[in-house]
């Protein structure tokens, strides 16, 4: 596909400054001349005459312009030749700008511009990368709109072929802005259709309606035609009118390029209409035609032969389809020379971040597969295998180099599926094999798919500390991350057009802001980005030893479409199982759930609640535990779940069946035996940042007034609930820990979202007693409530302005309704707000799975606190306190719902000095040092007055 590199026709505006009226002025002129009679090669040859005229003139205005125009002949002549010769003659101009001042912004940008356009158009994207970055400072110094609409545009195509989807939404959408305000109907036709192209792989429906606004300004044109039908295939899967606009785009094609795009499209319809002989014919044709417009190692190339690999499999031809994929592979890794198409690249060889490299490793993984199970070869699950282990570990070299979460989170719910299949191979040669090194191997796929980005982005803040970056470098970034999660809050409760477009102006000044700053890091801490780039993500069960205590076990647990996967490790032990999934297995999630969250359910169906919950929690302890801890001993439980176990209570399934009911004292709770915690994953973080708390405990409160509460959509019918009304128990809460750790608090009035931001960082221990919101649509925007303190201002501490915070808390206790609950991200684990303070720093934390009582929270979260003083360990301290408030609460306050929502997750040892260490105030040790003196002076008078004589 031909993108807005082949397509653009931009004019740059030409200022002409006095040094510029030199000889190399009068050539371009001349230059400018032959082109406007179509010579192109002519106006071509000139253009890059005048151009090496320029610097010894100092015509450094003329020298940018002149590379300008040799690039726009050179792409009226869709000529590789061209591109090449140009590449050199820019390569050798980048060599002088080091050495020259004064150069014009717009000369700079123009030269490491048209050098990333250029690596760009020849599908070195690796390459184009650095150069646009290099360029974009320039362009933006320049203010000139035309260059910056050429450049965010080409950023924004660049980056979305990578795969950092949204962050190429945002250059485009900026790019569209500058277009629209020219008025030039062509160049907005052409960036409309690329924003279509972002639009496609975020959402492919939502891009058609793009795609036809781009053919109101340019009918018939062809690439925008072969798109509208890949929108039609991938988004509403109507295969007519994809292939309808498939063969309009065939009709209009004019160039080698445009033909090898309509052709390629129109195997991949008929592919999907299970006619793989015609789609391997049209693929055929494309590739002639692509190698003649892209060239062979071209990106736009190589992936055609993916998509006759995949046609080559539906008809059961494997070798066919090997050879295919390999052939991507072959194009585009210069170092991978195949002799058989079975081979794989080595790591070293996988010398490119291009996506197509992972589509054709995941299609070898397949038919492998596919072999498998058709011939059954261990060999083949064998390669299948190892295959998809190269693949996964491609993808992660290829997220790290994202600088936006959400493309993160959507690269890896897109390769879920791939890991699940890897999984299941591992399973398989575990069972046939009996060694236990693949379900090793099956324990560290599961691992790809639990945290990783917030691993990754921990590892990313906590480097930058052991590289010292400079403490006013980290205070910039944060202040630029601060204003943008306050823009994109505004951004999503607006829906004023002229505000929108303001907001969207704001947030891509400051990303581009955060952008530079991050570049800027990269460029002047070598050993920041060399161990960036190196970090991995692979947990093996040995390095998880090497961290349990010797008490501890962990579970992992990895669910597939139709198996259960359940990985035990302890210090001595590793064992896995697979167990198929039943839908009765949905069914006890679902039953027990629903008594333990449902308050209105256990309120008015007690009986039925009762029983259900009996039921299934021993049905879920059967399913999840009762295998595993046969095996081992251990009383304390790590565990990392998966989907929607992360919202089941573990602590609460029954160890054996129990015929009376939820509220006796003898239900034999899973955690009477042991204590239990969560984990985000298996794995540790990758480095420790020291934490370096000022003060101790600091304790936030509120019951909430009329004017706060009128905040959040109150329902008086649970008033008792700490998401609804008062909660006249927060203070107590408050002020029994205060009286146990001691430490600061702040209460109604004074626990405001602005004392929360300034304090936060400089607590051992955070304690937060208020109303607690999960916003299912964004997960950014799940929040706490704080008192109002200025009316009409905005009370909440979102999720977002956590991601900005730096905390040095070794705990952070929620005591707020479903902190730990949220959307689950497959790939990545739930969203919540427990999540937000993990990636702010704090190792540890207590969180809610659902909507909690504020009298019982109080109480339990008291005896917590006791427990911990003593130096109890963080999971036992939370089972303690539980076992006390069962034992001594009434019958109706026994019921799971009431007390059983609070678990913790994260590092689980015991509270340490610095989490609690008391910073004295200044005035204190100023009392001290005067006590000090007056005992002194006290003395010395005393010992002068005893030896004077009588």
């Amino acid at each position: 596909m031909l993108l807005m590199l082949i397509r653009q026709n931009i004019q740059t505006q030409q200022p002409t400054t006095r040094a510029d009226n030199g000889p190399g002025f009068t050539i371009l002129e001349s230059a400018k001349a032959l082109k406007a009679e179509e010579k192109y090669p002519e106006a071509f040859a000139k253009a890059l005459e005048a151009a090496r005229i320029c610097p010894p003139n100092n015509e450094w205005g003329t020298w940018g312009n002149s590379f300008e125009e040799a690039y726009q002949c050179a792409r009226r002549c869709d000529s590789v030749a061209l591109y090449q010769l140009l590449l050199t003659e820019l390569t050798e101009a980048s060599k002088l700008i080091p050495g020259q001042t004064g150069l014009p912004p717009k000369t700079q940008a123009v030269i490491w511009g048209r050098m990333g356009s250029v690596m760009h158009y020849l599908g070195d994207y690796d390459a184009a990368v650095p150069l646009y970055e290099k360029a974009l400072p320039f362009g933006e110094a320049a203010a000139d709109s035309a260059l910056l609409l050429r450049l965010y545009g080409n950023v924004a195509n660049l980056i979305w072929e990578q795969g950092d989807d949204y962050r190429a939404l945002t250059y485009q959408e900026k790019a569209l802005a500058l277009a629209t305000a020219q008025r030039d109907t062509g160049i907005m036709a052409v960036i409309t259709t690329n924003l279509g192209n972002v639009w496609r792989t975020i959402d492919p429906v939502k891009s058609i309606a793009i795609y036809h606004q781009a053919l109101a300004l340019s009918p018939n044109d062809s690439e925008t035609l072969m798109l509208l039908s890949k929108a039609h295939l991938e988004g509403d899967h109507n295969l007519t009118k994809a292939l309808e606009n498939a063969q309009k785009s065939l009709r209009f094609a004019q160039r080698s390029a445009e033909k090898a795009d309509a052709m390629h499209q129109l195997g991949r319809v008929y592919a999907e209409m299970k006619l793989p002989d015609q789609a391997i014919n049209y693929f055929q044709q494309a590739i002639k035609e692509a190698e003649i417009g892209y060239g062979k190692t071209h990106p736009q190339c190589a992936k055609i032969h993916v998509h006759k690999g995949m046609a080559h499999l539906a008809k059961g031809e494997h070798q066919q389809a090997l050879a295919a994929f390999n052939q991507t592979l072959d194009n585009l890794l210069p170092l991978f020379t195949p002799s058989d198409p079975e081979q794989n690249p080595t790591p070293a060889e996988l010398t490119s971040s291009n996506l197509w490299i992972l589509e054709a490793l995941l299609g070898k993984a397949e038919t492998f597969n596919q072999k498998y199970k058709r011939q059954q070869q261990t060999g083949d699950l064998m390669q299948a295998l190892t295959t998809s282990e190269l693949a996964l570990s491609f993808q992660q070299n290829i997220k790290l180099s994202f600088s936006d979460e959400a493309s993160k989170y959507a690269l890896s719910s897109y390769y879920n599926t791939s890991c699940e299949a890897a999984l299941r191979n591992a399973f398989q040669l575990f069972q046939l094999k009996k060694d236990p090194a693949y379900a090793a191997r099956a324990f560290r796929l599961s691992e790809q798919t639990k945290a990783v980005v917030l691993a990754e982005a921990l590892y990313k803040k906590e480097l930058k500390q052991v590289v010292n970056v400079p403490a006013a470098q980290l205070e910039s970034e944060k202040k630029v991350q601060a204003k943008i999660a306050g823009f994109e809050k505004d951004l999503l409760e607006t829906d004023d057009t002229t505000a929108m477009a303001g907001l969207k102006d704001s947030l891509f000044i400051l990303r581009r802001q955060a952008e530079t700053l991050e570049q800027e890091i990269t460029e002047k801490y070598p050993a920041y980005a060399e161990a960036l780039f190196s970090y991995r993500a692979d947990t093996s069960p040995e390095t998880v030893q090497e961290a349990l205590p010797e008490d501890a076990a962990l579970l992992e647990y990895f669910i597939g479409d139709s198996a259960l996967y359940t990985f035990l490790i302890t210090k001595d032990t590793f064992w896995a199982q697979e167990q198929a999934l039943t839908a009765d297995f949905q069914q006890s999630i679902d039953a027990l759930q629903k008594t333990v969250t449902d308050w209105k359910f256990v309120a008015d169906s007690a009986a039925v609640a009762d029983k259900l919950f009996l039921d299934h929690s021993r049905k879920l302890y059967q399913w999840l535990l009762e295998p595993a801890l046969t095996i081992t001993p251990a009383k304390r439980l790590f565990i990392v779940p998966d989907g929607e176990l992360s919202l089941v209570p573990f602590e609460l399934l029954l160890t054996k069946s129990y015929n009376g009911h939820w509220i006796d004292r003898d239900v034999p709770f899973l955690m009477k035996d042991r204590a239990v915690s969560y984990r985000f994953s298996a794995r540790n973080q990758p480095m420790q940042r020291k934490r370096t708390p000022e003060e101790g405990w600091g304790g936030f409160g509120l019951e909430g007034d009329e004017g706060t509460l009128s905040a959040i959509n109150s329902d008086k019918t649970y008033t008792g609930l700490r998401n609804f009304g008062p909660l006249p128990f927060a203070a107590n809460e408050i002020k029994s820990v205060h009286s146990l750790l001691g430490g600061a608090f702040w209460l109604n009035q004074h626990a405001t979202r602005e004392n929360f931001l300034q304090n936060a960082e400089r607590h051992g221990v955070l304690h937060l007693a208020m109303h607690g919101i999960v916003d299912e649509r964004n997960a950014l925007r799940s929040r706490l409530l704080f008192h109002q303190s200025i009316a009409g201002s905005d009370p909440f501490v979102y999720a977002s302005d956590l991601y900005n915070l730096q905390l040095n808390a070794g705990l952070s206790v929620l005591s707020a309704c479903q902190s730990g609950a949220g959307v689950w991200q497959k790939g990545e684990g739930v969203m919540s707000l427990s999540r937000a303070f993990a990636f702010a720093g704090c190792p540890s934390v207590v969180m809610s799975l659902w909507n909690i009582s504020d009298q019982s929270t109080s109480e339990l979260m008291t005896g917590f606190y006791r427990q911990l003083k003593q130096g109890v360990e963080k999971d036992k301290a939370l089972q303690q306190a539980k076992l006390e408030y069962l034992n001594s609460v009434s019958p109706e306050y026994a019921k799971p719902i009431y007390w059983a929502a609070f678990v913790p997750i994260g590092e689980m040892e015991g509270l340490d000095a610095a989490d609690l260490a008391e910073k004295t105030a200044w005035w204190v040790y100023l009392a001290w040092f005067g006590l000090a003196l007056l005992i002194g002076w006290g003395v010395w008078r005393w010992k002068r007055k005893s030896a004077l004589p009588a």
